[in-house]
């Protein structure tokens, strides 16, 4: 039974702790939260592993690989009489007035841990949740403001062609008078160059006629008849 602490006995009878550890029992105070039970065999190890090595470089301001480490020894399932007040003396000097903080928040999620099918702590599950939630959200609004951004694209493509297709309307009639005026004056130009220019033909008197039309000459000398209504 050595080993084994008995119902009624008090930390200095508690072979679990040395002298010095006595001492630091009687002289500590420790938080309610450490009177939780845990059963170690229904918590999710890897979980908790995660948590533990983010919370203690939040807590350094920096990753210390060896003092993470330390810390997975102290917790596991093969610890069956795993104590939180033991665990914060034996971290005090490493996490020194962030030890009780730390024991605290530790202890808290692995009693949660042990009333959870899943054998994760609700506040974790709560936080991944809260957090994908967040994630969501900012895609669905890079989302929704590509959409805006396509939509006011394509409005301002089809606003431009309906301009473009009315302006091209409103032009249909100059051009069509345009390209008439161009051809009548095309034709003009090309009717003036293929005219016969018959000025001169009509001023000038068509004797042709005469030079070869013989002369009669009792015609010629004989005086007008006052009949002959060509002479009048």
């Amino acid at each position: 039974m050595s080993g084994v602490p008995f119902r009624g006995v008090s930390a200095g009878q508690d072979t679990r702790f040395t002298d010095k550890e006595r001492k630091l029992l009687k002289s500590m105070k420790f938080p309610k939260e450490y009177s939780l039970k845990v059963d170690v065999k229904k918590v999710n190890w890897e979980i908790m592993r995660e948590w533990t090595a983010l919370r203690v470089t939040q807590l350094l301001g920096m990753e210390d690989e060896v003092l993470i480490g330390y810390i997975h020894e102290q917790l596991g399932e093969d610890k069956k009489n795993l104590d939180p007040k033991l665990l914060q003396i034996a971290l005090t000097g490493f996490l020194e007035k962030n030890t009780s903080l730390f024991v605290k928040e530790l202890w808290t999620l692995l009693a949660s841990a042990s009333e959870h099918p899943t054998g994760i702590p609700q506040k974790i599950l709560d936080d991944k949740a809260e957090e994908l939630r967040i994630k969501n959200e900012a895609q669905k609004a890079i989302t929704d403001r590509l959409t805006q951004e396509r939509e006011k694209k394509a409005a301002a493509a089809k606003e431009a062609a309906a301009a473009r297709s009315k302006a091209g309307e409103s032009s249909a009639p100059d051009k069509a008078d345009s390209h008439h005026k161009q051809a009548s004056s095309e034709w003009d130009s090309r009717g003036d160059r293929d005219r016969p220019d018959d000025r001169g033909d009509r001023d000038r008197p068509d004797d042709r006629g005469d030079r070869d039309r013989p002369v009669d000459r009792d015609q010629r000398d004989r005086p007008p008849d006052r009949f002959d209504r060509s002479a009048r």
